[in-house]
């Protein structure tokens, strides 16, 4: 007699324990690959029971909503959205806030626009913490509002906030992203443009970039990459 399968609770309770589960962005990529190589009922299983452990915020529930950003069904999204809609506007660093961000994260991921709702009222709305986390979920399939939001980050908050950090240091892997929104504030506000410009550069020059990215970097900074 074959052994029983663990339920997705046991699986679950054993993969949190372990210390995979310190580095979160080992974990998260681990998960999806676990889900890519299930076959396509165990797969909608598996998600189901992501979602199950995010909408009753259980243990590692951070880690589950990461997975789903790019795992999440329809059904999947729906379920979120329902949760998300009752939550207070609370920001991290409150438990909440965070909670929320890992929802708003796997809605704006929806390759449409059903589930968009709740991410355009929190873009809309004073800017705090964690904004720019939500923005890049956006990207690519909702490339007009990335560009909006995003540039609205850089016209709004402080500079010397954003400059030489990791949200400038994010646009290195994606000089089209880049692009986009560089056409938004040469439209609305070409003097935070060139704060930007100026900025990119010297992120780009990290080890971490590829050649062919910083190349591309480059023409997008002096304006003659996928200018509109």
């Amino acid at each position: 007699m074959e052994p029983s399968q663990p339920t997705f609770d046991e699986w679950w309770d054993e993969f949190v324990s372990s210390d995979r589960h310190e580095d979160p962005y080992h974990s998260i990529k681990e998960l999806r690959h676990f889900a890519a190589a299930l076959p396509p009922t165990k797969r909608d299983a598996f998600v189901s029971g992501l979602v199950d452990v995010a909408c009753q915020r259980r243990r590692a529930w951070h880690l589950a909503l990461g997975a789903l950003e790019t795992l999440a069904t329809r059904s999947a999204r729906q379920r979120l959205m329902e949760v998300v809609t009752k939550l207070p506007p609370v920001r991290p660093p409150h438990e909440l806030g965070d909670y929320r961000h890992g929802l708003l994260r796997v809605l704006a991921s929806a390759p449409d626009s059903e589930f968009i709702g709740p991410v355009e009222t929190y873009c809309n709305q004073e800017i705090g913490p964690g904004y720019t986390s939500v923005v890049w979920r956006l990207w690519p399939y909702r490339r007009d509002l990335f560009a909006k939001y995003h540039a609205r980050y850089f016209a709004e908050v402080p500079r010397d906030r954003w400059t030489a950090t990791f949200v400038i240091g994010a646009f290195t892997s994606e000089p089209e992203a880049l692009a986009a929104v560089r056409d938004v504030l040469l439209r609305d506000n070409p003097d935070t443009w060139k704060v930007v410009r100026d900025a990119v550069p010297g992120a780009s020059a990290s080890s971490w970039v590829k050649p062919d990215q910083r190349e591309l970097i480059a023409r997008v900074c002096d304006e003659s990459y996928g200018s509109k």
